[in-house]
């Protein structure tokens, strides 16, 4: 069983607008998180459109194990070192194995090549993982931040300047 506390503070002196505790079976985890981002969105009585509906559903995983990938590939990107960015992509590749949609791991693929291109060996190979990961982010998701952060990162790793200005725009 997993349980998770959602709670909505103001900056100005930290008062709690919302809060509300979730308590659902660990296969669960996507409903959860489509329940507690829509639990969000009602309390600040904010009106999302359907396209907007629709970009924060491609973004996520359609699979757990793929999901569990991703958050062990950021954790391990996070730590940064060789090893660590070798662990990441290994992890990412295998959530793109298992999600071949997923474009949030499609991203971080490409943010992680472009990190072992540019610290660890700048190999062609590398550069153009981190480009073509990037293009399938895009692809998926044209509308998330990620995505587009990534094929930045990846052009400019890649010397393609101009083109990253105007993707990362």
């Amino acid at each position: 069983t997993l349980r998770i506390t959602a709670r909505l503070v103001t900056t100005r002196d930290g008062f709690q607008i919302w809060s509300e505790r979730f308590d659902r079976r660990l296969a669960d985890v996507f409903a959860i998180q489509d329940e507690i981002s829509s639990s969000i969105v009602e309390s600040l009585k904010v009106a999302l459109t359907p396209e907007e509906h629709r970009a924060l559903r491609r973004a996520k995983a359609s699979d757990v194990e793929a999901y569990d990938l991703y958050l062990q590939g950021r954790r391990l990107f996070h730590r940064t070192g060789p090893e660590n960015y070798e662990g990441a992509r290994e992890r990412f590749s295998r959530a793109i194995a298992i999600d071949p949609d997923y474009a949030l791991a499609w991203a971080w693929l490409a943010v992680t090549a472009s990190m072992i291109a540019l610290y660890v060996d700048a190999s062609k190979a590398n550069v153009d993982q981190a480009i073509a990961a990037s293009s399938r982010a895009l692809a998926l998701a044209p509308d998330l931040a990620e995505a587009h952060a990534s094929s930045g990162m990846a052009l400019s790793v890649g010397r393609q300047h101009d083109e990253a200005d105007r993707v990362a725009s």
